[in-house]
């Protein structure tokens, strides 16, 4: 019956946009076949369950990719996620405990990681029939390159050792209401917060056009030519508006006894490093949520999908109140933070879903009330 399975696919994809946001969902459909109602309750810890033959095939594949590379599984220091499995919770908790809470990064696209994976298969390639690959200090990145990204943390784009000539891409977005510029830094060093690594120079990308936060991408660019000269640009992918900044060699060339300096020190301050990141990511994480839910809520009402009710009021006052905690407390602890975060899912993510489905129960299409 094409009209039941329809009926039946639209119900699974509005129960897999809330699995990704709350963890619990139900899958409902009135009359599916021959009258027959269907309502199946659905957690991720379910799905996980029924997909654990998937997940496991994924880390076998994975240990034989490894056992091909001649590498263990302690060797790894971090894993690239792209794709929609950047959203599987069970997934990604499955390869985090199989690579014993190794770091996940999830922002790196997927033609990106692709033309990585091309790039070092050609130089194997290369190397293995002859050809000329170049490992001397004189053609390798010396310090990674990167910007300043939220909280101060940097963002690296050509790390350390890569091979020249080099070019990376990362895509960036707009963070504030009617945002009408970004200011990009541009840093050189192997500490993980940019005050700990030297400013190369920086530029403003101006004149974009004004969106709500996260509507507008920018696409920051670093190209290192055979020389050592760096070009960071950044481009407005909907309006083709760019800017861009030349850094010589000479600017940023350090000798081999402060290389090796620098290295040491991020070596020996690496632990207090990934825990100040931490707790700024997740302050961040903890803003762009309130942020986003006020945002939901103000266009669903405008467009008159849902209305002024308790649970709405109930969500916007928490919504408030988390934002304000915020403001007050700039320093706050990661661990409160985490609380932060966890009330607000136990109290929102209940009232979002039941607006999303008293939306769908008055005609409407699910609205962005679910991430």
């Amino acid at each position: 019956d094409p009209r039941a399975k329809t009926k039946l696919s639209k119900a699974c994809e509005t129960a897999r946009r809330i699995l990704s946001v709350t963890g619990q969902a139900t899958v409902e459909v009135d009359a599916l076949v021959l009258g027959v109602d269907v309502r199946l309750d659905v957690s991720e810890e379910k799905l996980g369950k029924l997909a654990s033959t998937l997940i496991a095939a994924t880390l076998a594949t994975l240990d034989q990719v490894m056992r091909t590379a001649g590498v263990s599984r302690v060797e790894i220091d971090d894993i690239i996620f792209t794709g929609m499995c950047t959203r599987w919770h069970a997934l990604r908790n499955a390869v985090r405990l199989h690579f014993k809470g190794k770091n996940l990064h999830t922002h790196v696209s997927a033609d990106q990681a692709v033309a990585f994976g091309a790039a070092k298969l050609a130089a194997a390639l290369e190397k293995t029939s002859g050809g000329k690959v170049h490992d001397d200090k004189a053609v390798l990145v010396e310090l990674t390159l990167g910007i300043e990204s939220d909280g101060g943390v940097m963002e690296a784009l050509v790390p350390r050792g890569t091979a020249l000539p080099a070019h990376r891409t990362l895509r960036l977005a707009t963070k504030v209401e009617q945002q009408a510029g970004i200011l990009i830094r541009v840093y050189e060093g192997e500490r993980l917060l940019v005050k700990d690594n030297k400013m190369l120079g920086s530029f403003v990308l101006d004149g974009i056009p004004s969106a709500n936060p996260g509507e507008l991408q920018v696409e920051v660019e670093f190209r290192v030519d055979p020389d050592g000269l760096l070009e960071a640009s950044a481009r407005d992918m909907h309006a083709g508006i760019s800017r861009s900044l030349v850094i010589a060699r000479e600017k940023r060339h350090q000798n081999d006894e402060g290389v090796e300096r620098l290295v040491l020190e991020a070596k020996q301050n690496k632990s207090n490093d990934l825990q100040y990141r931490r707790q700024i990511q997740e302050r961040i994480k903890l803003e762009a949520e309130g942020q986003r839910l006020m945002r939901v809520l103000k266009q669903e009402t405008q467009a008159g999908r849902i209305g002024d009710g308790q649970g709405k009021t109930a969500v916007e006052e928490l919504v408030l109140n988390t934002l304000e905690w915020l403001r007050r407390n700039p320093t706050a602890a990661y661990e409160d933070l985490l609380r932060r975060s966890e009330r607000l899912h136990e109290v929102a993510d209940p009232i979002m879903r039941q607006m999303a489905y008293e939306a769908g129960e008055h005609g409407h299409d699910l609205p962005e009330l679910v991430d």
